[in-house]
């Protein structure tokens, strides 16, 4: 790899290089570099193939993100519909121990001795 110190124009042979091209490697003068908002290029193709692939890339991050997201929000609300039908259970069992219910204080009672409480 040669240092741009070193280095010529690609389009001017003997003039000194001051930019090397983001897509493709190949170095540039002042003069010759294209600037853009991903980088300096030798070329406006290069340019282009640069700018696409990093809108690409961003697309195919977003994407990713975007999965990711949904499945945390399936799991979230799985999450909470479990902790909910927990404290719906939890306080249908305090009434169920406090109050004689004829159907629920029994499936209260089979359960603590189940579980040994």
């Amino acid at each position: 790899m040669t240092s741009l110190d070193q280095a010529e124009c690609v389009y001017h042979p003997g003039k000194a290089a001051t930019s090397k091209c983001k897509q493709c490697g190949q170095t540039t003068c002042h003069q010759c570099t294209i600037t853009g908002p991903t980088g300096k290029f030798c070329s406006t193709p290069c340019r282009t193939a640069n700018e696409a692939r990093v809108m690409q890339a961003k697309s195919v991050q977003d994407r990713a993100l975007s999965r990711s997201s949904a499945r945390f929000s399936i799991l979230r609300r799985t999450a909470s519909k479990l902790f909910l039908l927990f404290v719906v259970l939890a306080v249908a069992a305090l009434i169920g121990s406090i109050f004689y219910i004829p159907y629920l204080s029994e499936i209260v009672f089979t359960a603590r001795e189940i579980l040994g409480i």
